[in-house]
């Protein structure tokens, strides 16, 4: 009833019994923000005769998209002017940081270290705006204390693709906020913090103990119930996510290069879903090792009912997304409702009332 992503080894070749190791190990912390082994599949080592791992499925982008799909895929880029300032909110980028200094946190607890974690091997959950580190071939083992990396500046990187955490900056379009995320991530790039746990409660909190209602520097720039409600998430369950906190999307605002786009208004929390088809997610497909180039599908302008959604299964987001298993959407039900928060329906629903 689920869906997983299995990385199957070319015949003659084996599994890196390195990557096997780090996978079981970030496999038993039970992260939300890793690609851990697929639940009751950890043991699987062979797929129809050939070498495999069974991992969980991520349904995303690599979250160095996020700069490359918005004018800047090296520095070049950046001097030239083609940053689309304002395409990423300070809203979003203060909940993708929270989440990745967990993430961080919790490879630090399955006794790894892993210096690779760049933007490129951090997946970025598009319907749910979850972050999920992917990758750990080259991480270290036996570690117990590693601090947060891929914070460094890229400014003299020429050509090569951006990759870091800082250079996020260059899509925020409040001049302060840029100001305050790079004084940031200076800190964290600047041996100031002995391991990663040390490092997200020292950002994420301004008090000790930490309180949820007092909330770090950078993420009490704007101080919101979201902040809140993911400090308060992160000291009882481990996370901060919960759920989409972007409003609409992270970059659908996004205008001509070099103008500021204006913030998301965020809707309120209610029970009542708004429809909205305009705002197509995804096609599914089989995730490879680094999980990349999953195929877009197009925004769809053609107004459909609830009905026409629902007619052989389909997840409602909370935002009014439709996600439809007869249009190759790979869907459960229990899957929309714990991991999307979404309200599953099937070929018999009833008609949202019209009064949008």
């Amino acid at each position: 009833g689920k869906y997983a992503a299995v990385k199957v080894i070319r015949s003659g070749d084996s599994l890196d019994v390195k990557e096997v190791a780090n996978l079981e190990a970030l496999s038993k912390v039970g992260s939300k923000h890793i690609n851990n082994l697929e639940k009751d599949f950890e043991d699987v080592r062979s797929c129809c005769g050939r070498p495999c791992l069974v991992t969980e499925l991520i349904v995303g982008k690599d979250a160095a998209k996020i700069m490359w799909e918005n004018g800047i895929r090296n520095i070049d880029d950046v001097k030239d002017g083609k940053a689309r300032r304002g395409a990423l909110s300070y809203t979003l980028l203060r909940s993708i940081l929270l989440q990745s200094l967990t993430g961080f946190w919790d490879t630090e607890k399955a006794g790894l270290c892993n210096h690779d974690q760049h933007l490129r091997n951090v997946m970025f959950e598009e319907a749910t705006e979850r972050i999920v580190f992917i990758d750990f071939g080259f991480a270290q083992s036996n570690k117990q204390n590693c601090p947060p990396s891929n914070f460094n500046d890229e400014s003299n990187a020429g050509s090569s693709s951006l990759q870091s955490f800082r250079s996020l900056a260059y899509l925020l379009a409040d001049d302060d906020d840029r100001a305050a995320y790079i004084l940031l991530c200076e800190r964290l790039a600047g041996n100031r913090y002995m391991s990663a746990k040390q490092a997200l409660f020292a950002e994420a909190f301004s008090s000790d103990p930490p309180a949820a209602s007092k909330p770090g520097a950078f993420f009490n720039l704007h101080p919101d119930l979201i902040i809140t409600r993911q400090l308060q998430a992160l000291l009882t369950k481990g996370s901060p996510h919960i759920g989409k906190v972007s409003g609409k999307g992270p970059w659908e605002d996004a205008v001509e290069t070099g103008q500021s786009v204006q913030p998301v208004q965020q809707q309120a929390l209610t029970g009542q879903r708004f429809w909205n088809p305009s705002l197509a997610l995804k096609p599914i497909i089989t995730q490879t090792k680094h999980q990349h180039h999953v195929p877009q599908k197009p925004p769809s302008d053609t107004e459909i009912s609830r009905e026409e959604c629902c007619h052989g299964g389909a997840c409602i987001l909370p935002d009014g997304r439709c996600i439809d298993i007869k249009n190759g959407y790979q869907i459960e039900s229990l899957r929309c409702v714990n991991d999307y928060q979404g309200e599953w329906c099937d070929a018999n629903p009833q008609k949202l009332p019209s009064n949008t």
